[in-house]
């Protein structure tokens, strides 16, 4: 916003002030204002007044831009509101559904535009604040669109106004917080961040290399930690599993299956439904040779191989 543009709505703030009868009497103990910004250059607004004593019938509020999409809330639910869109902003009038002689809170919710303007490569966000009310404090919370930070300090080109606001985040987002007590009436306050598109900073980096770390951390820990699939396996054997796989380790990895039903003095049926099981869980495979069939041990290497595959 120009510097005359400010100056009109100053004037025009104050105009209102003195014509709208009774809107100087009502007293704002606080009025909370939180606002979103997006790529598109519009804008999510919230306000919540909270006037201590309020003596109109209707409660006025001037935003310093084009707005639409007006909803406003109080206790007795949805708040009938009008807005007038005018060449400094746009007015606000809502009817109140109860009795507002005192401690009355009202939520006001609306899309805002030209909030935000281009200033080079950067983006100035700027919001006017008037007030029309006595007031107690004001919060003011401003929340930056996705991948945004606010420019480093440059000559006169600062990151935000007021200085003494204070810079926090939301997740991926970027927001900056100001409050202010005893606020001078007739007096319109601005509030301003300069911002751009993040690039790739050092903490940025540190997090690449601190993903890559425990990548490969994860990879040594399998190569020279983790148990071998084989391994695991055979410690979970049972008695009459480990006796038949045993006699096929001892004859050099390999027997026919004759040989084994002799050795562990066990039934045919016995021993074909053990070395099926064996087989299932990938410890040896049975390959026919003649009437019989030989039995091998897989190893962990032809094991990975045949897991590859």
């Amino acid at each position: 916003m120009s510097k005359n543009i400010k100056m009109l709505f100053v004037f025009i703030v104050f105009l209102i002030y003195l014509i709208i009868p009774g809107v100087n009497a009502s007293q704002i103990a606080s009025q909370d204002v939180s606002i979103e910004l997006f790529d598109d250059f519009s804008a999510k607004l919230g306000i919540m007044l909270n006037f201590s004593d309020i003596t109109t019938t209707e409660v006025y509020y001037i935003v310093s831009s084009r707005i639409s999409n007006i909803k406003a809330f109080d206790s007795g639910g949805p708040v009938s509101c009008t807005m007038e869109q005018l060449s400094y902003g746009t007015q606000i009038v809502c009817v109140p559904n109860v009795d507002v002689s005192d401690g009355y809170i009202i939520n006001l919710y609306f899309d805002a535009f030209n909030l935000q303007k281009t200033e080079g490569q950067a983006i100035l966000f700027s919001y006017n604040l008037g007030v029309m009310s006595p007031t107690d404090s004001v919060s003011v919370s401003v929340v930056l669109p996705d991948g945004m930070g606010l420019v480093e300090m440059i000559g006169d080109v600062v990151p935000y106004f007021p200085s003494y606001g204070t810079i926090g985040s939301t997740g991926r987002n970027i927001n900056i917080y100001w409050s202010l007590f005893d606020l001078s009436l007739g007096k319109t306050y601005s509030f301003e961040a300069t911002y751009e598109t993040l690039s790739l900073s050092e903490s940025d980096n540190l997090f690449i290399y601190l993903i890559l770390i425990i990548i490969i951390s994860y990879f040594i820990f399998l190569k020279f930690f983790s148990k071998p699939k084989v391994e695991t396996i055979l410690s979970v054997l049972k008695k009459d599993e480990k006796s038949v796989l045993d006699i096929i380790m001892s004859s050099g990895g390999s027997c026919i299956q004759r040989k084994i039903v002799k050795e562990t003095d066990f039934s045919k049926a016995r021993v074909s439904r053990i070395i099926r099981d064996l087989g299932e869980r990938g410890l040896i495979r049975k390959v026919p040779r003649g009437r019989t069939n030989l039995i091998e041990f897989i190893s962990n290497k032809q094991l990975k191989n045949k897991d590859k595959k």
